[in-house]
């Protein structure tokens, strides 16, 4: 049984800290360039306010959602997008509270301590305070969002802070890379340091299973009763008192209502503003000023409806057959894009061993300046993100490796396991070649603006390309401002262009392509009306591809989550 223990708790060590890494990176990915939408910051603000009604969904839809949020498990494989406490945040949370019941369970063992409350008082009932405190720690960034939200500021007032400054200055590709307000958020101060903290506890729960494990192995007790006994008591804890403080909530909240898929995220300090540009010069404006189309049939609509329908998970149409629809009104909304694909170049210093060969030495001739050397992007990445890294001539150097000190081996071990090993860092040569390099980084700033007259959603008529098309235009020169369209738009036009004429002012920095262009976007307004039912059903058909938005869709078959939250809040 000591054996099984040992394997268990080594197995289980690093399985955590190889999930951990890998979680992170998968969400700092996805964060870096996920824009959130109002339907987001409205979940989250909920969320950090602890409310049970997290969208708008029956008590079983939201309990589901709050599992996701709060489950030791289904959280860490399963979190919501907008979860405060992100999948890795999670990883570590778990691996902290069985790190410390495998240790203080070794102990238990060791010291025959074999009364039920004696894991109950050492492990359990502190695995909640550490819980808490962790918490505190994973909810750091989501508050610091809400808070810039709630203030009235946008992504380019974030990015004017002193710490986005500085690295920008030193990685000048983020001066037009495509980031979201979460990536930059990670280099506020207090911020970064509960990020770093994560991975301190990371750390020390790596030591309490190295110590779990030496205990056990000296010990020859059995480790894992305790260890599993003092975490599941943990469990059963969570498993009784998340549904009474749910349904507590829940009645508490009978008169709130939750996060809805329609409407604007609006704070306190926006709700006496008539209009708000915000950074990417969204404009809001009455439906009652916008250009009217020509209406989109009801059949038409149908259509539209059933063919989305059929892509979704576990949507039925067999209702739509039935249903009434009746058009309340057909607008133009339009969309404004400028694409600028700019490369960023920085000198770095590179190493490799030395094992003979014909270099161009330092001295030997002229360093070329930055832009003097041919480093070509590929056709095939060409608006995409792409980095390429080659050595700068006549700047290499042959020294000695200082590891070995020339000798190309090094010692390992001591007493009778001292042996003699080849150097990693030379190879076996005593000599390395140090030279500069020279990284080129290939990336697309995108600004777009919208001017929507409707209540569908912004992210839709942002995300949507497939408009009637006003202006299309690309030059490797860089486009001139649009003079056709809105008023405002021809000004978001202007704007855009400026700011990025002033990103290209840094010498670190050229622009090879610009292109842009602007749509209209044809939007139908319908309500939907079922005969066995009086709720009317609003949703929206837009762009030339008949997009469909519809956010409480009747007839759905799925049990545990209703698929208008499984699409809308995954």
């Amino acid at each position: 049984m000591v054996t099984t223990s040992v394997i268990v708790g080594g197995l289980l060590c690093l399985a955590f800290i190889l999930l951990f890494a890998w979680i992170k990176h998968q969400v700092t990915e996805q964060e870096s360039t996920d824009h959130l939408t109002d339907y987001d910051w409205k979940q989250m603000k909920r969320l950090l306010d602890g409310k049970a009604k997290i969208v708008v969904g029956s008590f079983c839809d939201n309990f589901c959602l709050r599992i996701r949020n709060e489950h030791p498990l289904i959280s860490m494989v399963y979190p919501m997008k907008v979860s405060p406490i992100d999948g890795h945040e999670r990883i570590c949370m778990v691996n902290t509270a069985l790190a410390y019941s495998f240790v203080l369970g070794a102990w238990i063992a060791k010291n025959n301590k074999t009364d039920w409350w004696y894991p109950m008082l050492l492990i359990s009932l502190p695995l909640i305070i550490i819980n808490k405190v962790l918490i505190y720690l994973s909810m750091e960034e989501e508050k610091k969002l809400i808070q810039m939200k709630e203030d009235g500021q946008n992504e380019a007032q974030l990015r004017a802070t002193e710490n986005v400054q500085a690295a920008m200055e030193s990685d000048p590709f983020l001066k037009f890379a495509d980031r979201s307000a979460q990536f930059y958020m990670k280099y506020d101060t207090k911020v970064a340091m509960a990020s770093y903290t994560m991975i301190v506890v990371m750390v020390l729960a790596s030591v309490c299973w190295i110590a779990g494990i030496a205990i056990s192995h000296m010990s020859g007790s059995n480790t894992l009763i305790p260890f599993i006994l003092g975490y599941l008591q943990n469990w059963v804890v969570w498993f009784f008192t998340a549904p009474l403080s749910f349904s507590i909530s829940w009645l508490r909240e009978k008169d709130e209502e939750g996060a809805s898929p329609l409407g604007r995220y609006v704070s306190e300090k926006m709700q006496e503003e008539m209009k708000e540009v915000s950074d990417d010069a969204i404009i809001l404006v009455d439906k009652e000023n916008a250009e009217k189309t020509e209406f989109l049939s009801t059949d038409e609509a149908k259509a539209a409806v059933k063919n989305w329908a059929e892509q979704q998970c576990c949507y039925g149409t067999e209702s739509l057959d039935s249903m009434e629809v009746e058009n309340l009104c057909s607008c133009i909304s339009y969309r404004y894009c400028l694409q600028s694909f700019c490369e960023a170049r920085t000198k770095g210093r590179g190493e490799s061993p030395y094992s003979g060969g014909s270099f161009t030495l330092l001295g030997e001739g002229d360093i070329p300046e930055l832009w003097d050397m041919e480093q070509i992007y590929s056709e095939e990445n060409k608006w995409r993100e792409s980095s390429q890294t080659m050595e700068v001539p006549y700047t290499s150097e042959i020294k000695t490796c200082p590891k070995c000190s020339g000798s190309g081996t090094v010692t390992r071990g001591s007493g009778d396991d001292k042996r003699e090993e080849t150097c990693d860092r030379c190879k076996g040569s005593g000599k390395i070649r140090t030279y500069q390099t020279m990284t080129s980084k290939w990336g697309t700033n995108t600004r777009t603006s919208i001017l929507n007259f409707t209540e569908l959603p912004d992210n839709y008529v942002k995300e949507c390309a497939d408009g009637k098309v006003v202006v299309e235009e690309e030059k490797d020169e860089g486009v001139d401002p649009i003079n056709e369209g809105p008023d405002d738009l021809v000004q978001a036009s202007q704007v855009s262009l400026v700011h990025v004429t002033e990103i290209v002012e840094d010498d670190r920095i050229r622009m090879h392509c610009q292109k842009h262009s602007l749509l209209q976007i044809h939007i139908h307004e319908f309500i939907g009306r079922l005969p066995d039912s009086e709720e009317e059903r609003r949703f929206w058909v837009y762009g030339l591809g008949n997009r469909v938005f519809f956010p409480f869709y009747p007839e759905t078959n799925c049990s545990l989550l209703d698929c208008n939250l499984a699409c809308y809040v995954i």
